[in-house]
């Protein structure tokens, strides 16, 4: 089994666990006997299911690197991360609404009553944490924001986080009595509040951060820059194919913190990464002079040449997708492997770098560089790439590029008969 499919197994299991502990405390029989008891069941599994999902979130959020190797690249994290974030809010909303509604039989002023936070302090607490997790999603969704203040916003998620927990151990409830359910999740909360002290509270303190001065900014286009670093004092280790969390602080550009793939090689002395002009921060970023200095967290990334056995390769980059590719290539220490490089762009002004490339295919003669233009060329598929590279199932591919050019390749290598797991990709939409 693959790492990445076991990383959402496991996922799955933390969630499970608490639910099959809530099962085995009483039977089933009991628990959804008549109407009321089903509703208040219902109410009980949307709890321990929607904390549990929290935790998982405050753990996904954390960066962790040993994550990747069980979820695959940090796209994917960030994507189990909002997944399981949005569904424990709606658990966690939904298992007050559904507990009411035993209440409702009885008095319908109990049951508004019950969602004011001045009669029970244990419910109170949850009521504050879902209204803290509200006051988040307006922020998120309705209300636009700098990055910066949306980021130090967003670490408020700690104060539901804390309510929560409050809640969970001091109403009167399954996981506060029935002491195997209590274990877990005191075991779980506690590694869910590690991870958001780690990253949230004291990230600036304990994670490692290395200190670069930009050297240069060479502008290759009209909207790629070159950046160029040297370390202030410990470099940075990496291997090719990686990619780095960035902060620059220079005047007229913002303090946001960003993911880069590196294009430098493992043996360069300077730092290098190659930014295209997308949005505001990286537009801000064309301007970047010399002297600036910038913080930088990493390496992160599983995206390498080298994590597969097979020698014979083809690397697919799409645009700025080029990024990870010329850093492998410049670190190649021998002619070991057999590597066709697809450079695709629009348009030939788009190509950059290319002479870097080209002076490594000189100088070791099983390294190819195929550029491909689509408006002379068209686009690249499988039928192109058989074309220059011969045997599509004897081959490992990597691709970096955007998303629909990298979905596009993947769905005809598959239909070719490239097995997916011989397919690597490297993706930066979050």
């Amino acid at each position: 089994m693959k790492k990445d499919k076991l990383g959402i197994i496991l996922i799955f299991l933390t969630i499970i666990i608490p639910i099959f502990l809530w099962i085995l405390r009483m039977p089933l029989s009991t628990r959804f006997e008549n109407f009321y008891m089903t509703i208040r069941s219902i109410g009980q599994i949307l709890g321990i299911a929607g904390m549990s999902m929290f935790i998982v979130t405050m753990i996904l959020s954390s960066r962790l690197k040993f994550l990747e190797s069980y979820f695959g690249v940090l796209n994917k994290i960030y994507f189990w991360h909002h997944m399981f974030g949005g569904t424990s809010f709606i658990f966690l909303l939904f298992h007050p609404i559904v507990l009411v509604i035993n209440i409702l039989a009885t008095s319908l002023q109990n049951a508004a009553l019950f969602f004011l936070p001045v009669n029970n302090i244990e419910i109170s607490f949850g009521i504050f944490s879902i209204l803290a997790l509200i006051l988040m999603l307006v922020f998120t969704f309705f209300i636009i924001l700098p990055y910066r203040t949306w980021k130090i916003t967003h670490k408020f998620l700690g104060v539901a986080f804390f309510f929560g927990i409050l809640h969970t151990f001091f109403i009167t409830s399954d996981v506060s009595e029935y002491l195997p359910l209590k274990i877990y999740m005191v075991i779980f909360i506690f590694l869910g509040l590690i991870a958001y002290f780690y990253r949230t509270i004291f990230g600036s303190v304990i994670i490692n951060k290395f200190k670069y001065n930009v050297d240069e900014v060479k502008k290759l286009n009209d909207k790629v820059v070159e950046i160029i670093m040297l370390s202030l004092d410990k470099k940075i280790n990496f291997k090719a194919g990686q990619y780095i969390f960035i902060g620059f602080k220079g005047k007229n550009i913002s303090t946001e913190t960003h993911p880069f793939s590196i294009s430098s090689g493992i043996f360069d002395e300077k730092l290098k990464i190659v930014v295209k002009s997308f949005g505001k921060y990286t537009t801000q970023l064309q301007n970047l002079k010399a002297g600036s200095k910038a913080i930088i967290e990493g390496p992160f990334g599983i995206f390498s040449y080298l994590n597969t056995k097979n020698k014979n390769q083809v690397w697919i980059a799409g645009g700025v997708g080029i990024t990870p590719f010329l850093s492998m290539a410049k670190s190649l220490t021998n002619n070991e492997y057999k590597i066709d490089l697809y450079y695709c762009v629009n348009t030939k002004s788009e190509i950059v770098l290319l002479e870097d490339l080209t002076n490594i295919s000189i100088k070791n003669n099983n390294f190819k560089v195929i550029t491909l233009c689509s408006d002379t060329d068209g686009y690249i598929n499988s039928k192109v790439i058989s074309n220059h590279s011969g045997n599509l199932l004897e081959k490992d591919f990597f691709l970096c590029g955007p998303p629909q050019m990298m979905k596009g390749v993947r769905s005809q290598l598959l239909e070719s008969g490239v097995h997916n797991n011989k397919i690597h990709s490297e993706e930066f939409s979050f």
